[in-house]
């Protein structure tokens, strides 16, 4: 055979063995890629099941202000955006006293003379007491150019908070004018600092702390000793039951 035949099937040979491994190299990099491909989405997957676990929990809804268009999307579960609303549709269900302070907040950013900012509005809503629910809004803008482009906000709905802490108020002054009415003093007595709180002592003294030591100043001489022991035992004893004492203060 001649030797240009030996060489060009050599050169054939060398050629078909580096395209089965081009093929082979390409095979074992797609299959690699697959898999991270496979474990990326169900990372992302799970951040986002996570991500809207918390935002349920946390009862936040995530909105986009569109400035181009004038409008505003809010997020929906599967991290789609829902149909693009007109800002000011979306303010008419505002109560009108909080709209001053949504605009206001919407020029702070627009100005750059805050980089976010927070704003507390009314939302109608029928189902619950009051026709309103209170939504705490955090918003921030994202700038192109020198300009706006986009306002996301991230907003808490306090109402069920809002309602507890009033009603937690309510309770507190009922408390209150219930102790001030009978004539009872209320004190709490916090051991690291060695201080006692006066709720109500006939009007003279409201949620003043005081030290121990002032406290037991006002407490007649002969009774002072009573107070001490009681006091000794529920603190350094571990004493943790009620006790009942009666003495005498000047």
């Amino acid at each position: 055979m001649p030797l240009y035949l030996v060489l060009l099937f050599i050169l054939l040979g060398v050629v078909l063995a580096l395209f089965l491994y081009v093929i082979w190299q390409f095979r074992v990099r797609y299959r690699k890629m697959n898999s991270e491909l496979s474990l990326l989405r169900e990372s992302t997957q799970q951040s986002q099941t996570d991500l809207s676990l918390a935002l349920e929990a946390g009862n936040l809804s995530v909105w986009v202000h569109d400035l181009a268009t004038d409008t505003i999307r809010f997020m929906k579960k599967d991290f789609t955006m829902a149909d693009p609303i007109l800002l000011e549709e979306h303010f008419k269900l505002k109560h009108p006293d909080d709209l001053e302070a949504c605009k206001v907040a919407m020029e702070d950013l627009l100005t750059r003379k805050k980089e976010n900012t927070k704003v507390i509005y009314h939302y109608i809503d029928s189902s619950v007491p009051g026709g309103y629910r209170i939504i705490e809004s955090f918003v921030t803008a994202k700038w192109h150019n020198g300009s706006v482009v986009e306002m996301i906000g991230v907003e808490h709905d306090v109402t069920h908070e809002r309602l507890v802490l009033s009603e937690l108020e309510l309770a507190k002054k009922k408390s209150l004018l219930a102790i001030e009415s009978s004539g009872i003093i209320s004190f709490e007595l916090d051991i690291p600092s060695s201080t006692v709180t006066i709720v109500n002592a006939y009007g003279m003294m409201k949620e003043r702390k005081i030290p121990i030591g002032t406290c037991l100043d006002y407490i007649y001489e002969p009774d002072k000793e009573v107070v001490r022991q009681s006091l000794y035992e529920m603190i350094l004893k571990g004493k943790n039951e009620p006790f009942h004492l009666h003495f005498r203060m000047i």
